[in-house]
């Protein structure tokens, strides 16, 4: 994936911070610890000291046995400091920096090439950054309400909560298997019934590990990609919609259907399978509609590839505006 420049700015302050945090949680670690063993300031005084002794001792080429008696204090000192800290119960690494990731030192880079948590912070980044991402970073699992659905019984068995208990536990059983391949999914439902709210908390879930995460409205997925074939793209990196570890489409069946979408969306559909990618969409029709708009041989490819989860009750938006305000 392609990342702008202020994206990479973004994702190197962010290791900057980290960097800096580390510092001042070592700092305040150290300022506990000589209060609590004032020796111990002591011994790492000297010990500094030792080293700038033994630096210049080098620098002008000083006879062996003086570096040797510099080397002898220094191993005095190092054994007397370990000693204090073993006598008091603190881990040996305590002044040490302890970082994010201790295999770059959150610099981001190991021997010149991006290590792993460069790259996850800056997919993180791109999804948090994305329209979609940045309007829906606060839904979580935590936060779905089941209060809002009615648990008086339906005429098919059950009722619309115990439904949608059903859909939660699922789709978070769908963010923390991700890395063992589940199923995809597509969320089928009438308008305001938490589709949205759930996709987002999956891909909040996922991003914050570092997934790459691209979360698109169908109309403006297949928007950027007749842009693209027809020459007039916009920057866009289409790319990543089959390539990206999740792609999530908001309202499947909103967008203007013309032949070249029916193609779009099998191409994005079949690749991604092909590829062993996982999608989640949603949409607000009904399995027969979706047959009647993208045809049988999509429908086909979702229904066989996909987990659907049904998502039933009466419009949450709807119902939240007409209760009464404090």
């Amino acid at each position: 994936m392609k990342y702008s420049r202020e994206l990479i700015a973004q994702t190197d302050a962010l290791l900057a911070e980290r960097r800096r945090a580390a510092q001042e949680r070592l700092d305040r670690r150290r300022d506990w610890l000589y209060g609590r063993i004032p020796e111990l300031g002591e011994v790492e005084r000297l010990q500094a000291e030792g080293l700038r002794r033994m630096a210049e001792a080098v620098a002008r080429g000083a006879p062996s046995a003086a570096i040797s008696a510099l080397l002898l204090e220094a191993q005095a000192l190092q054994d007397r400091r370990a000693g204090l800290l073993l006598q008091h119960g603190v881990p040996e690494d305590a002044l040490r920096l302890q970082y994010e990731c201790p295999l770059c030192e959150d610099r981001g880079f190991v021997e010149g090439r991006p290590c792993g948590c460069y790259d996850r912070a800056l997919r993180r980044m791109a999804y948090e950054n994305s329209p979609m991402g940045a309007a829906l970073r606060d839904k979580t699992f935590d936060n779905f309400s089941l209060g809002h659905y009615d648990d008086r019984p339906l005429e098919r068995g059950g009722s619309a909560r115990a439904m949608m208990e059903v859909n939660l536990r699922r789709c978070r059983r769908f963010a923390e298997t991700f890395e063992q391949g589940p199923r995809s999914l597509l969320l089928q439902g009438g308008c305001g019934l938490g589709k949205t709210h759930l996709s987002a908390a999956i891909g909040n879930a996922l991003a914050a590990r570092g997934h790459e995460v691209v979360y698109e409205t169908a109309s403006a997925l297949f928007a950027a990609l007749e842009r693209e074939k027809f020459g007039r793209g916009q920057g866009e990196d289409t790319g990543r919609y089959t390539t990206c570890s999740l792609l999530m489409i908001d309202d499947l069946g909103s967008e203007f259907v013309s032949p070249f979408v029916l193609s779009a969306l099998f191409t994005v559909l079949n690749t991604r399978i092909i590829n062993g990618l996982r999608m989640v969409l949603s949409t607000n029709f009904t399995l027969a509609e979706l047959e009647q708009v993208y045809t049988q041989k999509i429908l086909s490819r979702i229904m066989g590839e996909f987990e659907v989860l049904r998502f039933v009750g009466t419009d949450i938006r709807v119902k939240l505006a007409a209760e009464p305000r404090p």
